[in-house]
């Protein structure tokens, strides 16, 4: 009797210890809350440089962007839900010919999230959560790269550029939606209320984009290069092909060679046309009609209209639609670079404006603080000081 009550409470205490490690695994498994991720607590670091200044500058540049990178860390010193690093981006050359030297501050934010397979905290190993300092130069904020635009200038050959949606203020700054990033919000730090860039005028814009499609069109009706009777001829000779065929191979590119001349001849009689019936040619007629609507549209302008800046409408997929479109969140304002706002007579390393550009990921909690303590610390003033100095 004392030998089953024994073997009876051993089995309800291996019951017990079994329930009480599985609740405590199940307990630990579910501590996977915004709350925990929250109570993560991050450090810095700094990582390696990428690029380099002229050798000039390296110095000063360096010195400029480790008072950046302290920025980061005076809004975030103590990373909330992730792990905090910084670092120095470089540049040789400048954005365009008798700028100052560009170079960038990059903090970068790697967050702790809930993988919803294992249950558990990690730490991501990519991460959407960055803020920037773009020092003389734009980087994102006119969208991605625009500097490599075909559409420039007829009159100075600088880029075109769309300027990105104003949404609203920050901190006595206009504030930008990001062009690239849905999550993304951009600030731009200046001297003395003016700004680096300048209105694109009706004319300006009408006159470019003619000049472009002209080219465009010109390519378009332009023969094919033609590989010479001699290239062939040396391509066939340093073949492996045997005598014969070689032969054969030539005998054929001459055929087609006078065919190909006796077609182009057919042709230009009858330029402009495609077909027996004489159809408008379908590879010119879009950019025929686009410069009609350009032409029509100067013809019956104003002068002073014509002065006034260039909007687009932000839902045409053309060029130009045929009309602009007044100044409004909905609408394209066009710009270009001013010239004139930069001084001069200053160091090519001097700050002469920047862009603060800070991003996040919607859905994580971390990166979402990262937002709400980034906009209420940051200390904007110490980079208007930088430019003021």
């Amino acid at each position: 009797m004392r030998t089953l009550f024994l073997s009876r409470l051993s089995l309800i205490l291996s019951a017990t210890l079994l329930s009480l490690t599985l609740s405590s695994a199940l307990l630990a498994q579910d501590d996977c809350s915004e709350a925990a991720i929250l109570a993560k607590r991050g450090s810095w670091k700094q990582d390696p440089n990428v690029g380099q200044s002229s050798g000039r500058d390296q110095a000063v540049v360096t010195r400029t962007l480790d008072s950046l990178g302290k920025l980061f860390k005076t809004a975030v010193p103590e990373p909330i839900g992730m792990e905090a690093a910084w670092y120095r981006a470089m540049n040789s050359d400048a954005l365009f010919p008798g700028w100052p030297v560009r170079y960038t501050c990059n903090s970068l934010y790697y967050c702790w999230y809930c993988n919803k397979n294992l249950h558990k905290l990690m730490l991501g190993d990519e991460t959407g959560t960055w803020a920037y300092v773009f020092v003389n130069h734009w980087d994102w904020f006119f969208g991605d790269r625009p500097e490599n635009t075909a559409l420039k200038t007829t009159t100075e050959g600088f880029p075109i550029y769309t300027m990105p949606q104003k949404i609203g203020t920050w901190k006595g700054y206009d504030l930008y939606q990001s062009p690239v990033h849905d999550h993304g919000l951009c600030v731009v730090i200046t001297r003395g209320g003016a700004v680096p860039w300048k209105p694109v005028t009706q004319d300006e814009y009408l006159k470019t984009v003619r000049a472009f499609l002209l080219e465009q069109r010109k390519k378009m009706t332009a023969p094919p290069p033609r590989t010479s009777a001699a290239e062939y001829q040396h391509q066939i000779d340093n073949s492996y092909l045997k005598p014969e065929e070689k032969q054969k191979m030539l005998t054929n590119i001459r055929q087609r060679q006078q065919q190909d001349s006796l077609s182009a001849a057919g042709a230009a009689g009858t330029s402009g046309t495609s077909g027996a019936a004489g159809a408008p040619n379908t590879r010119t007629k879009y950019v025929d009609d686009q410069v009609q609507k350009i032409d029509d549209y100067v013809r019956n302008t104003p002068a002073n209209q014509l002065q006034q800046q260039a909007i687009l409408s932000r839902h045409s997929n053309t060029l130009f639609d045929g009309k602009f479109y007044p100044a409004q969140d909905a609408a394209h304002q066009l710009v270009t670079v001013n010239p004139d706002y930069f001084n001069r007579r200053l160091p090519d390393y001097r700050p002469q404006f920047m862009i603060l550009y800070w991003r996040w990921v919607s859905d994580n909690p971390a990166s979402l603080n990262f937002k709400k303590q980034f906009e209420a610390d940051f200390p904007v003033e110490k980079l208007q000081a930088m430019i003021n100095q």
